[in-house]
């Protein structure tokens, strides 16, 4: 319960962090289209485009839009998530290293200056230790699952903008997400 508690905000942190970064240093239309507000951007498509509203076009046109608007505005969430659970692993796999290097070292005369010094390891095996399979794959997985479920809830965002643009588009995104994690475990 705790460990949620730090990781909401810390993932908050970054996420507040990187859009404050955008508005900062990016051109205004792409930091607007990062920061946008999906539920209220979809109550103004529905607005402007279903029959009654001065474009026309009906639901699947607000639908469609909103998969596109929400790819861009669920973009800095899903990176700050991306880079809190990256940011885990590299500490995880590290403190294994590090346990790993002090196990195999510590046989040795050098294993054991190294150990009194608190230098683990040489500069050669931290590379290799960022070098390695495991956590390079482990990386490459993790990356494309977020950019995954980015794609797969801003479709279910657009199907659920098609048919209660707001809350649908919120329902939406939230469901086709956690049921594209889940098939992923």
């Amino acid at each position: 319960m705790q460990t949620m508690f730090v990781r909401s905000h810390v993932v908050t942190l970054i996420m507040r962090t990187l859009e404050h970064v955008a508005v900062r240093s990016l051109r205004p239309r792409v930091a607007d289209r990062l920061t946008k507000d999906p539920f209220r951007s979809a109550r103004r498509k529905e607005v402007r485009f279903c029959p009654s509203g001065p474009r026309g076009g009906g639901r699947a046109v607000v639908g469609a839009r909103m998969a596109r608007t929400c790819l861009y505005a669920n973009a800095i969430s899903f990176f700050s998530n991306y880079i809190f659970q990256q940011s885990q692993l590299f500490y995880e796999r590290y403190c294994d290293y590090r346990s790993r290097m002090e196990q195999g070292k510590t046989d040795s005369e050098q294993g054991k200056i190294n150990h009194l010094a608190g230098n683990v390891g040489g500069r050669d095996e931290f590379l290799e230790f960022l070098r390695s399979s495991s956590l390079l794959s482990d990386s490459c997985r993790l990356l494309l699952t977020q950019l995954g479920a980015l794609v797969v809830s801003s479709v279910g965002a657009g199907l659920g903008s098609a048919v209660k643009p707001g809350w649908g588009t919120i329902l939406g995104t939230v469901l086709t997400e956690s049921v594209f994690m889940q098939l992923l475990k």
